[in-house]
């Protein structure tokens, strides 16, 4: 199953906007080939002010993979890139395999929907939205 980009971390956001952005990458697949030029490059601009982006370990996992050395790329709708850049950006997150206590925890404080995140504070409760 390959990743959405709504479930991503603010970081695994980011970086995707990146490469987005800096390499003209519109596709919904990478390849490891791919990731290692883009890391490179971005590396290399460290030294000058470039944003500082660590590998990607967090794609390439066996649930994102599609082929030998191929792996789902979350490419953001408009409104979630749109969402991202105003800093309106929210993590989703699927509470249906977890534990029933834990679902009736999320269900009495009420972690419905999200407010709009503050970036400052991506770890806030507050800044994910809870799905059944």
């Amino acid at each position: 199953m390959k990743m959405k980009f709504i479930g991503l971390k603010d970081t695994q956001k980011l970086y995707v906007v990146t490469i987005m952005e800096k390499f003209s990458h519109d596709s919904d697949e990478i390849t490891l080939k791919q990731m290692d030029k883009y890391h490179m490059d971005m590396y290399k601009e460290r030294e000058t002010g470039g944003i500082k982006i660590g590998y990607p370990k967090w794609l390439v996992n066996p649930g994102n993979k599609l082929a030998k050395s191929v792996y789902g790329f979350p490419i953001p709708s408009e409104e979630e890139l749109d969402d991202f850049k105003e800093g309106k950006s929210f993590r989703v997150i699927d509470v249906s395999e977890f534990s029933d206590m834990f679902k009736a925890t999320v269900q009495e404080y009420g972690l419905r929907v999200a407010d709009n995140v503050d970036m400052r504070f991506k770890y806030n409760l507050k800044n994910i939205k809870i799905v059944h």
